[in-house]
């Protein structure tokens, strides 16, 4: 799953509380922290761009797991055999990034900002 800004937690929130809001600063007015995080109604506010990212857990663990034999219908267990990667956040956050950085250089090329 992958989230922007509040995200999901914008659910438990009232109109007033998910509404960022402006404040004064010294180099002019700024969005306030914490609430739209980058985006403002899918598009870019120039502050930093907050995603967040879940992952699901492995589905091929090193243990077997329940199943049904077909041919019978009867329970059985199967084991998946070969490498498994017991912790994808290390692998994720690297796909992630990359996917992020061909998403927004893609859109920077679509709307004229950059040019080929």
């Amino acid at each position: 799953a992958v989230e922007f800004g509040q995200g999901t937690r914008a659910l438990t929130l009232r109109g007033s509380e998910h509404h960022g809001g402006w404040h004064p600063s010294s180099d002019g007015p700024k969005l306030r922290t914490g609430v739209s995080e980058g985006a403002l109604g899918g598009l870019a506010s120039a502050a930093d761009l907050v995603v967040r990212v879940t992952l699901k857990p492995p589905s091929s663990i090193p243990q077997p797991l329940p199943t049904v034999d077909l041919a019978t219908g009867e329970p059985s267990s199967v084991s998946v055999k070969g490498r498994h990667d017991p912790v994808l956040a290390p692998r994720g956050v690297a796909v992630v990034e990359a996917l992020a950085t061909l998403v927004l250089a893609d859109l920077a090329l679509r709307g004229g900002y950059l040019h080929d």
